[in-house]
């Protein structure tokens, strides 16, 4: 899909409402698979995919991460949270 200078394509505008969503739920910061999940990933979207959107939502200036600092579970990697 060719996107045009300056617009999102839709599955930029799902992870941007499903993050409002989440942040009126009280959901300050979220992570790439607790996204894909709110947003029911069984579409056959890869996850990957929402990794390089976040990233490209985030060099728009729509979307705001930092590595998590020290994950609660010692047995997983950090993660990078986002923000609206």
């Amino acid at each position: 899909m060719r996107r045009k200078q300056g617009s999102l394509v839709p599955l930029e505008t799902k992870i941007l409402s499903t993050a409002a969503v989440l942040r009126d739920e009280g959901v300050k910061e979220f992570y790439g698979f607790q996204i894909a999940k709110t947003m029911g990933m069984d579409s056959g979207i890869y996850y990957g995919t929402i990794y390089r959107a976040l990233k490209r939502l985030q060099d728009m200036g729509l979307v705001n991460s930092r590595w998590e600092e020290q994950p609660l579970d010692s047995n997983r990697p950090r993660r990078r949270l986002y923000w609206l």
